[in-house]
């Protein structure tokens, strides 16, 4: 079980980055700026989604698809429906608990701003990624065996 969660953690982790690095890309060669110093510094915004991703899904995210595997189990109709709104539900979650982990007060104040809403956004598609990942990996090994 932890091998298949570990699995779809990297496929969803590569996937996610691929697609993320591939818009920012788009947004240069749009927004083609010849003065650097005002550029956002791809290398740098992608060296920080990567660790930082790397970090929130397996220590946040594994153990959260943990608990929803526990809590669908009883399920029988449509179970990956509810697991992938679930794992949505908590990505959507993460971010918001991170930054009001971070700093309450300022969270509060400011979650009005686009970066929280990019956060969210980002963590339920990283989350989704993960749940088609894993419900990919389980079909598979079921058929194997």
């Amino acid at each position: 079980m932890l091998k298949i969660k570990i699995i779809s953690a990297f496929f969803s982790l590569i996937a996610g980055n691929v697609m993320i690095y591939l818009v920012l890309i788009g947004k240069e060669l749009v927004n083609h700026n010849t003065d650097y110093s005002e550029s956002d510094g791809i290398g740098f915004v992608m060296s920080v989604i990567i660790y930082a991703s790397v970090l929130f899904v397996l220590l946040y995210g594994i153990p959260i698809s943990y608990a929803i595997d526990y809590f669908t189990r009883r399920i029988t109709k449509a179970k990956w429906v509810y697991s992938l709104l679930c794992h949505i539900l908590f990505g959507i979650l993460g971010p918001l608990l991170f930054g009001f982990l971070q700093d309450p007060l300022d969270f509060l104040s400011s979650f009005n701003h686009i970066d929280s809403v990019w956060m969210c956004f980002a963590g339920a598609y990283f989350a989704g990624l993960f749940a088609i990942g894993q419900q990919l990996i389980y079909r598979m090994t079921k058929k194997e065996s």
